[in-house]
């Protein structure tokens, strides 16, 4: 393996080598399906020769360009396998040149696009199985956040698709934006996912980290809002102190409504 987890890389980089048998197998297809192409050109080039010169019929004329014509899908149908393999064009170029590259079954496997080498799960003279996940490339330039919205949110919620929001994890705070909200509850916690793009160049926001969501929403008219810690409970039901003169104080009952950042609305 060329590269360990934690790794900004570009497209094409090479990420690790694997020795397959069937890239060995499909080397050998691709050389042969290459000379039966060759073989069949001048058998064509040939047979068109001696038509001119009136020696040949068309018929053989028409079945050498036949035979030229599947060599050809021959050579295309094995040179997608390889690329398919993960070999590049140059590697198959090589493959057929006279001092090309060895029939073994030795692949360099390169990276398909720029990002961050999130996590390696093999290591040197392992045995890979057939959809085991060697290596996590991901662009954590841009990032996904799922949030878990309750029941009595979606209703203002679902209107706020494009709305901007603050992601909070333990550090700093970054600047978000609603893409979608799930289609369909989960029956367990009773919540609703909610994705948000945030932008993260300098790479702080990591896979798998627990944030906390503040969705930014337009306010409607005035709204009344107090500290959260001056709102008391007794009983099941809340108050609030307001001050008439002097050391008097008077209790005032208020029904809650939405927080946010240290205040509440009554």
């Amino acid at each position: 393996r060329f590269i360990t987890p934690g790794v900004k890389i570009e497209a094409g980089t090479p990420l690790f080598e694997i020795d397959s048998p069937e890239v060995a197998e499909a080397k050998g297809s691709y050389l042969k399906a290459v000379a039966g192409l060759s073989l069949a050109a001048k058998s064509a080039e040939r047979e068109a020769r001696l038509f001119a010169r009136k020696i040949a019929a068309e018929v053989e004329v028409q079945q050498a360009q036949a035979q030229r014509i599947e060599a050809e899908t021959e050579v295309a149908a094995a040179r997608g396998r390889l690329l398919r393999l993960g070999l590049t064009k140059n590697d198959i170029e090589r493959i057929s040149t006279k001092n090309g590259a060895p029939l073994n079954g030795v692949v360099v496997i390169r990276a398909s696009r720029a990002g961050t080498v999130i996590e390696g799960n093999a290591a040197s003279g392992e045995h890979a199985e057939a959809g085991k996940e060697l290596l996590t490339l991901s662009d954590l330039d841009t990032v996904w956040v799922m949030a878990d919205l309750k029941e009595a949110d979606l209703a203002v919620v679902t209107d706020a698709s494009g709305k901007e929001a603050k992601i909070d994890p333990m550090s700093r705070s970054f600047n978000g934006r609603l893409d979608t909200v799930a289609g369909r509850m989960s029956e367990t916690t009773r919540t609703a996912k909610a994705r948000f793009s945030v932008a993260n160049t300098e790479g702080l926001l990591k896979p798998g980290m627990f944030v906390s969501v503040r969705l930014l929403l337009p306010a409607k008219g005035e709204t009344i809002v107090v500290p959260k810690v001056a709102v008391l409970a007794d009983a099941g039901r809340t108050f609030v102190f307001t001050h008439k003169e002097g050391d008097y104080w008077v209790r005032r009952p208020v029904t809650l409504g939405a927080r946010f950042d240290g205040m509440v609305e009554i």
